[in-house]
């Protein structure tokens, strides 16, 4: 599948949310370890579906609250080279640590990127409402890149993506 936009598939919660990321060729997933955000997940979680995902970049969010000690840790414990950070905790040191770095503003939920394959002036995020107008608003814009959320599933394997899905389909090329 090829789309007219790149898809950053954010705060994965699951396997389920990790294949399906995978499945659609999204470019970026994103897990968050911010302990204070409702999608924060653990470690070991991550560990055990990284095992399972392959094609998209995994990025680790980390939230005003994370240390960067704490960065440093837990990206090195799962082997993640690309992170998403606010912008309070971004320092020049971290650009020789890290291949891409994702500033995030919590107040206006925008992304701004210091990533050479990502253009910083022409990116915006887009929490695409579910329907072809949705979609046909995305491409007129020009917007590079599309912000999808992760699910909720109440037991593995009960996330429901028909919805996206059909969304997904009115992006492709």
């Amino acid at each position: 599948m090829f789309y007219k936009v790149d898809i950053f598939f954010r705060n994965v919660h699951h396997l389920s949310d990790g294949r399906f990321a995978a499945g659609i060729w999204a470019k970026w997933a994103s897990f968050n370890f911010d302990k204070d955000s409702e999608h924060y997940i653990s470690p070991v979680d991550v560990a055990e579906i990284m095992g399972w995902m392959s094609g998209p970049t995994i990025v680790a969010e980390f939230g005003f609250n994370n240390s960067l000690d704490n960065i440093m840790e837990v990206t090195k414990l799962l082997n993640i080279d690309s992170i998403a950070i606010p912008h309070a905790l971004y320092s020049d040191s971290l650009k020789n640590q890290f291949r891409e770095i994702i500033i995030t503003d919590r107040k206006t939920s925008d992304f701004h990127y210091f990533t050479e394959e990502m253009d910083q002036n022409k990116n915006a995020i887009i929490y695409p409402k579910l329907n072809p107008s949705g979609a046909e608003d995305i491409l007129k814009a020009g917007v590079k890149n599309i912000f999808i959320e992760g699910l909720q599933e109440d037991k593995p394997g009960t996330a429901d993506y028909e919805e996206l899905s059909a969304y997904m389909e009115l992006l492709e090329i």
